[in-house]
């Protein structure tokens, strides 16, 4: 296994446990207060916590897939197809 890879793995598992953590979190809160969503609460008057969460966990779902296609464009590039010119970006320097 490469070094690139390695710490590639490193900062995706770091920014896995601190979602889960902040996730974790937001529950615990949740719970130990009781909060009322009313339209005088809510920024906007129709943002609720949910919404937040969701917004929250499709960004780090597109974090994960767009780090993985930065990781297989500049660090493991494909292999060039025969008769083709193929800029490759290699940053293991």
């Amino acid at each position: 296994m490469s070094t690139n890879l390695i710490i590639f793995i490193v900062i995706q598992l770091s920014a896995l446990i601190y979602f889960v953590e902040l996730l974790r979190r937001i529950y615990i809160r949740t719970k130990e207060y009781e909060l009322k969503e009313t339209r005088l609460t809510l920024p906007f008057g129709f943002l609720r916590l949910r919404h937040i969460l969701v917004l929250y966990i499709l960004t780090y779902a597109a974090w994960i897939v767009g780090s993985l296609f930065l990781y297989h464009f500049f660090i493991n590039p494909p292999l060039a197809v025969s008769g083709a010119t193929l800029r490759v970006f290699n940053l293991d320097y």
